[in-house]
């Protein structure tokens, strides 16, 4: 029988121990060096929206023509300068947005408004490429049930980037059309609303609004389908959807704090994009 020595120390745990210690020592650093890092970054953003908004300001002074008259081509060249502005703005506060993986409630400003209005204006500004490419840009309208309830920047975006993404994957001479209109719960089974707060439960269906921009474009593979609005999502160089992955999680962010949902569905016949907003959003999130 071997003899068993009590009471004497492992020399090897010293070693463990110094050595677990300084690999969660580095841990901490490398955490707070990308901590700061992020910090700069989101910094950075907000200080360039500050002269994108200024050259907003400027664009529109032109448009009104206030420092002086222009010929319509002038005013047709300034006035795509301001959309590409405007879109330019809204990519920065996605990019800002997406870094923090939410958006802060305080951010988001619900109020009783016009979807019709939002629409128009998501339409009129894709308009001039859509004819440019003599694409069918079409819109129909049926009236919600209720009075809706929404962040009008924050949804404009949503749509503003849906209807363009519609017409420039829309070959020419093709297709582009958005349909707006109420659902009840038990017509749009599929639907799953009020699952913005992250709890994971699923809870009754409510009667929403919906709307489908649908495009006779090239369909969405299979393969990336279901990551359409994935931001860690891999894609093919091939696949050219893949530089509107900003835009489509920034719509889904925006859906989420709505409690609402963004959608797609792709096959030989095009691709539709469903928006679904549920009439009263905070009591949604909060029932």
């Amino acid at each position: 029988m071997l003899p068993v020595t009590v009471g004497v120390p492992d020399p090897r745990r010293g070693d463990r121990d110094e050595v677990l210690q300084g690999f969660l020592l580095a841990i901490s650093r490398v955490d707070a060096l990308r901590s700061a890092q992020d910090r700069v970054f989101r910094r950075a953003l907000r200080d360039l929206s500050g002269p994108l908004t200024a050259l907003g300001g400027y664009c529109g002074l032109l448009l009104d023509q206030r420092l002086g008259p222009l010929s319509q081509q002038q005013l047709e060249v300034i006035g795509q300068m301001q959309q590409n502005v405007e879109r330019i703005a809204r990519h920065l506060n996605s990019t800002i947005h997406l870094s923090q993986g939410a958006l802060d409630p305080s951010e988001v400003h619900l109020r009783p408004g016009d979807l019709t209005v939002i629409l128009d204006r998501a339409v009129s500004e894709a308009t001039p490429g859509a004819e440019a490419r003599e694409i069918d840009l079409q819109l129909h309208i049926d009236p919600p049930l209720e009075t809706l309830h929404f962040d009008h920047v924050l949804i404009y975006g949503v749509f503003a980037c849906l209807v363009g993404n519609a017409c420039r994957f829309t070959a020419v001479r093709g297709v582009v059309d958005i349909r707006a209109y109420p659902v009840k719960a038990a017509e749009d089974p599929e639907t799953k609303l009020g699952l913005a707060d992250g709890s994971g439960q699923e809870r009754r269906a409510r009667d929403a609004y919906r709307i489908d921009v649908r495009d006779s474009g090239p369909s969405i593979p299979a393969a990336q389908l279901a990551s359409v609005f994935d931001l860690t999502a891999e894609w093919p160089d091939c696949f050219e959807r893949s530089e509107s992955w900003l835009e489509l999680g920034m719509c889904r962010l925006i859906m989420q704090a709505h409690g609402g949902e963004v959608h797609v569905e792709s096959g030989e016949s095009g691709t539709v994009f469903s928006v679904i907003l549920p009439p009263h959003p905070l009591r949604a999130a909060t029932d």
